[in-house]
């Protein structure tokens, strides 16, 4: 290895040819190309041979701590000239945001002077101070980008909490995912051991579409939104419902269908319902009279009957339950109702009805009526124990009012104690 006398030098020439600031494919550090000449003081080339060469990185042209230092010790030189690639011996662990000078050392001998300032190699993208902005204008393509941390996108401070904050519109490419994400489209989802085909995506121009597992399962577009397979609303431990807007629908197969907007099961209590009295305590021929129009009468108890079995039962056969309903809030043209009339004891053909009213004095305007006998077998009432006979009623009216009164009677020849009606189940539906 050779070496050259202090006396024998004169100056140093020093040529940058290029920099390169990202690390390889492989994961090496990243590394400076470096090309200079040495000559000696007549100007002469330095003799050809291997020489030990420091290099040392200043950010003052004179003076200061070196903040970076590697020596190679096998440098080639061939006519004075040298090329190396500084960062071959320790990593370049300088952050490149301030200018740099750089120092040479020809073995034991001092640092030659002056130092080089280094500078940009042609065309080549710069990030210098703080801002870190790229001083030219236009569009930055790159093959592949890896960023280990945070982004954030058209301005504002990076965000707290995510990985990437966009402070304006995102496009993605429509169509749908492909399996596990092969076509490239939308926006997927991974992690969790997802396989990056479920989220949301574009199929055509005006619509967008969920997906999972690469299967559309929720569309929305101009008509409203389909759901291609069963929709669950809540879950074991939330309750939940769908609610309409005030001229809302439910449709099946295209058709306006019924929805379900009261129900009175008497699980809990009486519901709101009442018995009223016939005023007729001789005949029960004369229940339907005062049933279709003649009103009930005063109130007989101003409490509701007894509830067996989830039954609400008429305390006298005579008497009537009745109980108004309300539908504010519920749009509709038309009223059904359905429920089960439950007959008790030894009825022989006798008759039992129920009907709706707009008001208590009112004529029926929707009425339903059944003939009723006693099945063998059961136990009589009076005996202590109890037969029943039930029957499934509907009653549809054409109705857009609010409120209406549901009555039930019985049309019966023995007493109390023999025969007897009630009510179960009953379910008010609008459409």
């Amino acid at each position: 290895m050779k070496s050259i006398a202090k006396n024998q030098m004169l100056f140093f020439v020093l040529a940058f040819a290029g920099m390169f600031l990202t690390t390889t494919i492989s994961g090496q550090a990243a590394k400076l190309s470096f090309q200079g000449i040495l000559k000696k003081s007549n100007g002469i080339a330095v003799d050809d041979g291997v020489y030990a060469l420091t290099f040392n990185l200043y950010e003052s042209q004179q003076g200061g701590t070196a903040i970076w230092t590697e020596t190679q010790e096998n440098v080639d030189l061939s006519g004075g000239i040298y090329s190396v690639f500084l960062g071959d011996v320790n990593p370049l662990s300088v952050p490149f945001d301030t200018t740099y000078y750089l120092g040479v050392k020809v073995g034991g001998s001092s640092e030659l002077l002056p130092r080089f300032r280094l500078t940009s190699a042609p065309y080549a993208l710069s990030l210098i101070g703080e801002s870190n902005i790229f001083p030219s204008s236009g569009v930055v393509q790159a093959d592949d980008i890896l960023i280990s941390n945070k982004v954030a996108i058209g301005g504002g401070a990076l965000p707290a909490t995510h990985t990437l904050q966009v402070n304006g519109g995102i496009l993605a490419e429509g169509g749908a995912p492909g399996e596990n994400g092969a076509d490239n489209n939308g926006y997927a989802f991974k992690g969790n051991s997802g396989d990056e085909d479920s989220g949301l995506f574009s199929t055509a121009d005006g619509e967008v579409s969920l997906f999972a597992n690469n299967q559309e399962k929720l569309k929305a577009n101009s008509e409203g939104v389909t759901v291609s397979q069963t929709l669950h609303v809540g879950d074991a431990n939330t309750a939940g419902e769908i609610k309409l807007s005030k001229n809302g629908t439910i449709s099946y197969d295209g058709l306006n269908d019924w929805r379900l907007v009261l129900h009175d099961n008497f699980e809990t209590g009486h519901d709101g319902w009442l018995v009223y009295d016939n005023q007729d305590n001789n005949a029960n021929s004369s229940n339907w009279g005062r049933f279709n129009g003649a009103g009930y009468g005063a109130t007989r108890f101003n409490v509701p009957g007894p509830i067996v079995g989830y039954h609400l039962i008429s305390p006298d056969n005579r008497d009537f339950l009745s109980k108004e309903y309300d539908l504010t809030g519920k749009p509709h043209s038309e009223v059904k109702i359905e429920f089960v009339y439950v007959a008790y004891d030894t009825w022989d053909h006798e008759m039992g009805f129920a009907g709706i009213k707009l008001a208590p004095n009112d004529q029926i305007t929707g009425a339903w009526s059944k003939s009723i006998s006693f099945l063998p077998g059961m136990v009589d009432f009076g005996s202590g124990g109890v037969g029943e006979t039930m029957q499934h009623g509907t009653i549809e009216i054409k109705y857009a009012g609010d409120k209406f009164y549901l009555v039930f009677g019985s049309y019966l020849d023995s007493g109390v104690d023999n025969e007897q009606y009630g009510i179960a189940n009953i379910k008010i539906w609008v459409r």
